[in-house]
């Protein structure tokens, strides 16, 4: 539940403060003010049993304090969030993340690995089931589908693999799983790199009526070819494409 830049990880809670104005009129009562009575005793107990007293008010600062507490309280039981971030798309049938974990991946894989948790925390929190596969693994390995904690647990055993991806297996494989799961997002968490055969795999992927599509890349330059070399006077020149 998200207000603005304020969202509430337990927004029923919330409902407490209903009760706010039961609170009010219970806090505006308190008891009479004791008072001083002087020996014999059998005199104090004449006078409690012939004077019947009412409790007093509060003062209205007093009980506007102990108002604000118990709205804090409430507020704080609701495990408020400032400013929290956007949630992924992560809706739908179901949530295929296909992730390459080749060579290319290695040097920002910690942030790769960071983006598919947070979008199976949110399938996850929307009920959803995870497909989740990597490019550069077996073509027998399992890829679901699987509920977020199974899912996160696959994630977090992956490691980039010192070989090339095999984008159109793999993603042949999701899209026959995700004939069975029509209208499901489709996150893809590429390495940057082209490779043979990706425009039809992506198009296999991509043309099973995909509710969203989740496109990351590697941030990083892009790769760079040198042309040519010029040892010259004053320097060395390269030329790159």
């Amino acid at each position: 539940m998200s207000w603005l830049p304020l969202s509430f990880g337990a927004p029923m809670v919330l409902w407490g403060l209903l009760a706010l104005p039961v609170i009010w009129w219970l806090l505006r009562l308190t008891p009479p003010k004791p008072q001083a009575e002087i020996f014999p005793p059998l005199k104090i107990l004449a006078r409690v049993l012939k004077r019947e007293e009412t409790p007093h008010q509060s003062p209205w600062w007093l009980t506007l304090l102990r108002l604000l507490m118990a709205g804090l309280i409430v507020a704080a039981l609701a495990e408020p969030v400032f400013n929290p971030r956007e949630k992924l798309p992560a809706e739908g049938a179901a949530l295929a993340l296909v992730i390459d974990n080749d060579w290319a991946s290695a040097a920002d894989w910690n942030k790769r690995v960071a983006t598919a948790e947070r979008l199976i925390k949110d399938a996850g929190s929307n009920g959803v089931p995870v497909i989740i596969a990597f490019t550069a693994e077996k073509a027998n390995a399992e890829i679901g589908p699987f509920d977020a904690a199974a899912a996160l647990d696959r994630l977090r055993a992956a490691k980039p693999r010192p070989i090339p991806t095999d984008r159109p297996a793999v993603y042949a494989r999701v899209a026959g799983v995700l004939e069975t799961l029509p209208g499901a997002s489709v996150a893809v968490l590429a390495d940057g790199l082209a490779a043979k055969g990706d425009e039809a795999a992506f198009n296999t992927l991509l043309s099973k009526n995909a509710a969203r599509v989740v496109w990351a890349t590697a941030d990083r330059l892009s790769l760079t070819g040198l042309t040519a070399a010029d040892n010259q006077v004053d320097g060395f020149a390269l030329t790159a494409i």
